[in-house]
């Protein structure tokens, strides 16, 4: 089969609604995307050999035959650095206009811009933006999920902050994933104005089919009719943290996810997990992100000229 150039990136910011708009554009007739969500390609400055021995545990493997047939369910993340498997991914296009991934090391990444570039300088690329303190603290809720911690939110915010070994795979990077000045500013180093699209999540979760749309008109597509509004990657607690910590450490959970199906894999989440017990970020560490991210939001509004006053409310 032959392989197809992907012209389009969703680069993140990670917990700023990617999964969403991957599953809600997934289903576009005329749109293709990479059946592994997140494979890395472009971000070569995040060293896997240096993945924490819990993190390498829970990424995923492709399957051995993975390339023979398309998947009927999607891989969420796997670190891909060999070209041809990434080029691969690509293979079971089909003529649509768009053909695209969506990975949100890419943002964080000191190098993904410059090597997007250099694949395709024509790539249209797709920032969604969330207010830090919000991005901040649903990150911290996937990391309790995932079993990578069990600290309370301040204490895990400060360890993860001052441990010496810091990147991707290494921490959690709570704060630093929040700090998008200097993020958007190597896209923007990279790629003309037209084709870097910015999306806000309070935009997105207001009202999802225009945002959606506007992503379709930014990649020459047909707008939706409709789309189904559902959570995607929803905050969940686990019902038992000692439970959840000890499959997480085994590498239990990232085993099985990969030979389950979609249904199967909620049937389990509903067994281990529940939706209405999940923290709220409290006023004063609310307070306390905000006066962290003040600088660093002002700066952003200017680069992408958008108010961003709200965030600071």
């Amino acid at each position: 089969m032959k392989s197809h150039k992907p012209n389009f990136f969703i680069v993140g910011a990670a917990k700023a609604g990617t999964t969403s708009l991957y599953q809600y554009l997934n289903t576009h007739s005329n749109l293709y995307f990479s059946p592994v969500k997140e494979p890395h390609y472009f971000s070569t400055d995040i060293k896997t050999s240096e993945f924490t021995s819990i993190y390498k545990r829970n990424i995923d493997n492709l399957p051995q035959d993975f390339y023979q047939n398309k998947p009927k369910d999607s891989i969420q993340n796997v670190f891909i650095r060999d070209e041809k498997q990434y080029l691969n991914l690509f293979q079971w296009a089909d003529g649509e206009s768009a053909v695209g991934e969506c990975s949100t090391s890419y943002l964080y990444s000191k190098e993904a811009a410059r090597n997007v570039k250099k694949f395709n300088p024509d790539a249209k690329i797709v920032i969604a933006l969330r207010n830090p303190a919000d991005r901040t603290f649903s990150h911290y809720l996937m990391a309790v999920r995932f079993g990578f911690t069990q600290l309370p939110f301040r204490k895990a915010l400060h360890k993860d902050f001052n441990q010496h070994k810091k990147g991707w795979g290494k921490s959690e990077l709570f704060i630093e994933l929040s700090l998008y000045y200097e993020q958007i500013k190597r896209y923007m180093a990279q790629f003309p104005e037209e084709q870097i699209k910015i999306v806000l999540f309070d935009d997105f979760k207001k009202d999802p089919l225009s945002t959606v749309n506007e992503i379709c008109d930014f990649l020459g597509i047909d707008k939706f009719s409709d789309i189904e509004n559902k959570k995607h990657n929803a905050a969940l607690m686990p019902k038992s943290k000692n439970l959840n910590r000890l499959m997480v450490n085994t590498g239990f959970k990232s085993k099985i996810s990969n030979v389950l199906g979609e249904k199967a894999k909620d049937k389990l989440r509903q067994i281990f997990f529940q939706d209405d017990k999940i923290p709220k970020l409290s006023r004063q560490d609310r307070s306390y992100l905000q006066g962290l991210f003040k600088e660093d939001i002002q700066k952003t509004s200017e680069l992408i000229n958008r108010d961003l006053s709200h965030w600071l409310k």
